[in-house]
């Protein structure tokens, strides 16, 4: 009989799981916070893009029945209002479903509304419009 010890199975096992476990952890890490303040840029100017209108005035004519210019400034600041809240959720874009920006929605309006004084009809209206958008951003 020779004094040679041969590895335990258990050992075996601890081994070849901790290697296994090791290349899953290279291979399966998340991206470094720089790629993912990228990522995130990139989201955030996708959905301004997507938020952008190209006829201003007649969406605001729509929600508010008037082109003033304070009416074209409560719409596109609800629109940088909603881009940037939607950038301070703790998810992803990507994990942003439709309930989280309905909420987001809500909050916007609800905030401009006060700041605004504006007739609770003309704000459904803007609400319903950001509402809307929901099915191009793509975020789903």
């Amino acid at each position: 009989m020779t004094d040679e010890k041969k590895p335990s199975k258990f050992g075996l096992g601890l081994l070849i799981g901790m290697i296994a476990g090791a290349i899953s952890g290279l291979f399966l890490a998340p991206k470094s916070g720089k790629e993912t303040r990228e990522e995130m840029a990139k989201k955030i100017q996708k959905l301004k893009k997507i938020l952008e209108e190209k006829e201003v005035d007649k969406k605001v004519g729509e929600i508010f029945g008037e082109v003033s210019e304070e009416a074209k400034n409560l719409y596109l600041t609800a629109k940088e209002e909603l881009i940037k809240r939607l950038a301070e959720l703790k998810e992803t874009i990507d994990n942003i479903d439709k309930d989280k920006y309905l909420k987001v929605v809500d909050g916007v309006v609800q905030k401009l509304q006060k700041e605004s004084k504006r007739e609770v009809k003309q704000m459904e209206k803007l609400k319903n419009h950001l509402v809307k958008k929901w099915e191009k951003l793509e975020l789903h």
